[in-house]
């Protein structure tokens, strides 16, 4: 599963710092983001919404993409098969 983050970043091509400034916020917290550490706030919503983006879907997009990647690593960590990616 891809970070619904890494492909917004990518289908704009933009950076981590040019993300970043769009959405008002330091880099550390678009690539925890990315990583799957944090949800969207409700701040970025504007920014994303200014950008063209449905910033409620990808909210939600972020949120199925945390849920995979915490069970993900759960499964690793009991020696057991993770899902798929």
């Amino acid at each position: 599963m891809k970070s619904p983050f890494g492909e917004l970043r990518k289908r704009r091509a933009l950076t981590l710092r040019e993300l970043a400034s769009a959405l008002g916020t330091s880099t550390r917290v678009v690539s925890e983001m990315e990583e799957g550490k944090k949800r969207v706030s409700d701040k970025f919503f504007y920014p994303l919404w200014k950008m063209g983006e449905d910033a409620f879907a990808l909210a939600v997009q972020q949120n199925v993409f945390i849920d995979w990647r915490r069970e993900f690593h759960r499964s690793l960590s009991r020696g057991e098969r993770p899902p798929s990616i």
